[in-house]
């Protein structure tokens, strides 16, 4: 059995073990010396940089979460209640999206559901917003705290394409070359090793939810989603 159908076996299986099966796939590249698949493998297993959302996988970036703010009245009343992102100025809206940069263990530790609270800077515009009746309100009420909801399904979902995009390419290299990922196996110098492996991993990494079609006779058109 190769280090690929390990991975292939850990994927496609019910075990949530998918660092596992990560650290198989870099172990398949860095003996293809395949630099893409290196460094994708490195940020599922460490995480992505803070702030550089652009540079996140479409899967990881700008996901839409529901906002909760938090109001306080008179004798200690609390009350909770979503706010829409529509009714906010569009210097705010930002804040209705969550790129996760969190590494592959800590999503899987994540599974029910987070709370990301909106930073002090960010409550206190806000808070002025509301005394401004520029923002819906809560009468005789101030914001306390807001926060965006980090859904379970969203968070699964996150796990979901990491697994699903990890098995495909896998599947993909396995088909084309039996032998990658063991000692004395393919490398991108080899001729016609780089333009494959390269297709494949921006098929099914840089890909659309959509990239899933298999095969050298396979066509497909991949939507990009930004």
């Amino acid at each position: 059995m190769t280090i690929l159908d390990d991975a292939v076996n850990v994927l496609a299986g019910n075990s949530d073990d998918t660092s596992s099966a990560l650290r198989k796939l870099l172990v398949v590249g860095t003996r293809m010396e395949s630099l893409p698949i290196i460094e994708w493998c490195k940020k599922e297993l460490t995480g992505y940089a803070e702030d550089l959302y652009d540079d996140y996988p479409p899967y990881r970036r700008r996901l839409a979460t529901p906002v909760i703010v938090r109001w306080t009245g008179y004798g200690g009343s609390i009350y909770d209640h979503p706010l829409d992102r529509k009714l906010v100025p569009e210097a705010l809206r930002d804040m209705f999206t969550h790129s996760y940069s969190e590494p592959i263990d800590e999503l899987e530790a994540s599974v029910d559901g987070l709370q990301k609270y909106w930073p002090l800077r960010v409550v206190q515009h806000l808070r002025g917003l509301a005394e401004e009746r520029k923002v819906p309100i809560v009468d005789g009420c101030q914001i306390y705290s807001v926060w965006q909801l980090l859904t379970s399904a969203q968070v699964k979902g996150v796990i979901g394409a990491i697994r699903n995009r990890a098995l495909m390419m896998a599947l993909e290299l396995q088909q084309a070359f039996p032998e990658a990922g063991e000692p004395g196996g393919p490398t991108v110098q080899d001729e016609g090793v780089r333009d494959a492996v390269t297709n494949i991993y921006n098929t099914y990494i840089n890909g659309g939810t959509n990239a899933l079609a298999m095969g050298e006779k396979n066509t497909q058109n991949v939507n990009i989603h930004q």
